[in-house]
């Protein structure tokens, strides 16, 4: 009996804590900075919301007029900022003690990797869930190729490369230095790929050098694998991609583990956990490929 008397009073003061820590998180405001009144950045923010269990204060949109958000942000004392977009945390760097959540950006800049108060995720599938998907998409393609600027996707494309080696997967990856660099790179790998991949590096996403490279597809009947929905619309095979909800509840995770204090102080960031295939299904009857019905029942399918 007293077995279970003490049992008992240890659940009970457990059910208690675990309320407390619930209506205490419930009671913490949080700021967001968004760079733009879009609808992929509102999913985000949904996400958030509701995988933090915070209140969301106050939601500045950025404009060409915005005063010192910094500034304005420290003057409101939030329990901690969530940043929509990279050029919205770009405007907090002078925030150093309150934390600071970001979502639906690229890798973190390196002015922020000192920062012992920003934590957030990256609109990135990491290399492991993209080598997973061109495999899944094309299990048996022996030959890729890509572009990228190794200033910008350097550490990406190295694990990407190894990832596709050790599935017997051969790579041919040209190093562009700057857009001027791209179209020559790319008509040197005629005939020696299966599949081109557009990674998300500034280098080679220029307007002109996807309409290079998506022409370079047709003509040659080889598909291209890309990083975005817009990119499958306009012409890819597939796009290997993240949902903005999905991301806002990854950040919101964070949050609700920081503002709890079980994060420490140590700041952590890195890829989407999940990710979202998206094929055109026209593109890929073009080029008379044939997708497994297994793969196609998980995807999202776009004309």
């Amino acid at each position: 009996m007293r077995h279970r008397s003490f049992l008992s009073l240890v659940l009970t003061v457990l059910a208690v804590f675990t309320l407390l820590a619930l209506c205490d998180a419930a009671q913490r405001e949080v700021v967001v900075v968004q760079s733009s009144d879009i609808k992929p950045f509102r999913e985000a923010m949904e996400g958030f919301e509701e995988a933090c269990g915070c209140v969301i204060s106050e939601i500045i949109t950025l404009s060409s007029e915005s005063p010192d958000v910094a500034a304005r942000i420290r003057s409101m004392r939030p329990d901690g900022v969530l940043a929509v977009g990279m050029e919205s945390l770009s405007r907090l760097q002078s925030i150093k003690v309150i934390p600071i959540f970001y979502t639906m950006g690229s890798s973190l800049p390196k002015s922020f990797h000192a920062a012992q108060n920003v934590s957030g995720v990256n609109m990135l599938v990491s290399p492991e869930r993209y080598g997973e998907g061109v495999l899944q998409i094309l299990p048996k393609v022996k030959r890729v190729g890509f572009i990228y600027n190794p200033a910008n996707t350097g550490q990406f494309a190295d694990k990407l490369i190894k990832i596709f080696r050790s599935h017997s997967v051969n790579v041919i990856a040209k190093q562009a230095r700057s857009p001027g660099d791209a179209p020559r790179l790319l008509e040197d790998m005629k005939g020696m790929v299966d599949v081109l991949l557009l990674l998300p590096d500034t280098t080679v996403t220029t307007p002109e050098m996807v309409n290079i490279l998506l022409m370079h597809s047709f003509r040659n009947s080889i598909p291209v694998i890309a990083f975005s929905e817009k990119y499958a619309r306009m012409g890819a095979l597939a796009a290997i991609t993240v949902s903005p909800r999905d991301l806002g509840v990854q950040a919101g995770e964070m949050a609700r583990a920081r503002l709890a204090g079980h994060a420490g102080r140590k700041h952590t960031y890195g890829y989407s956990k999940k990710n979202v295939l998206i094929i055109n299904t026209t593109i890929a009857r073009k080029l008379d490929i044939g997708i497994r019905e297994s793969v196609l029942r998980k995807s999202i399918k776009v004309e």
